[in-house]
């Protein structure tokens, strides 16, 4: 019988070591989150207030903070707005023209988070499609049903790729046609010029 005691602390310090020497990239950020640095400045976003609709005051202060700080941290139990405060937010930054990345840990959770983003984005401005790309697999049905047309990076390159396709198909059926009269051009140029040489 034997006990093994795993001490997680070396994978943060391995972090912290990457992230020190990774100086191109400007880890600011990442190294400020673990109380390594002190976060960037940045300046204070105006968000649009209909992003606080709906929204309890705590979840409304998580905008504000936000919409002002480099790095925002959201803590909650089960069931009390985490991801709808997310969604907001992100919405909110993506209506500014801001760049947004969502990342999670699992396929439902950030199709759940990215379905709260769109509704709410949707609020405000219509999605047209490509303003937010899914990466990867979906696997939320209402996501998939909803919005797979505009926010599906292959469903998009396919709607942008097939007409390109069929004027590619078109002129390259009128590229062979020239190609053919100029072959016989040739053809009958090369005629001419033998009964010119004979003549």
């Amino acid at each position: 019988q034997g006990t093994i005691i795993s001490d997680p602390l070396f994978l943060l310090e391995k972090q912290i070591s990457i992230l020190s020497a990774d100086k191109p990239f400007e880890n600011q950020i990442a190294l400020s989150s673990i109380g390594l640095a002190d976060y960037p400045k940045v300046t204070p976003l105006s968000l649009d207030k209909t992003f606080m609709d709906g929204l309890n005051q705590l979840q409304k202060d998580s905008l504000g903070v936000a919409a002002g700080k480099s790095v925002t941290y959201i803590w909650g139990p089960p069931g009390t707005g985490k991801t709808t405060t997310m969604g907001s937010i992100v919405a909110a930054l993506a209506n500014l023209g801001q760049k947004v990345l969502l990342v999670s840990n699992t396929n439902l959770a950030l199709d759940t988070a990215l379905e709260r983003c769109i509704d709410r984005y949707g609020e405000v401005s219509e999605l047209s499609g490509g303003e937010m790309l899914r990466l990867g697999t979906m696997v939320k049905p209402e996501l998939i049903k909803k919005y797979s047309s505009k926010i599906d990076l292959d469903a998009l390159f396919e709607i942008e790729v097939v007409p390109l396709r069929n004027q590619i198909d078109t002129l390259s059926a009128l590229l062979g046609k020239k190609k053919n009269k100029v072959s016989d051009l040739q053809e009958t140029q090369r005629e001419y010029d033998r009964h010119y040489e004979k003549s």
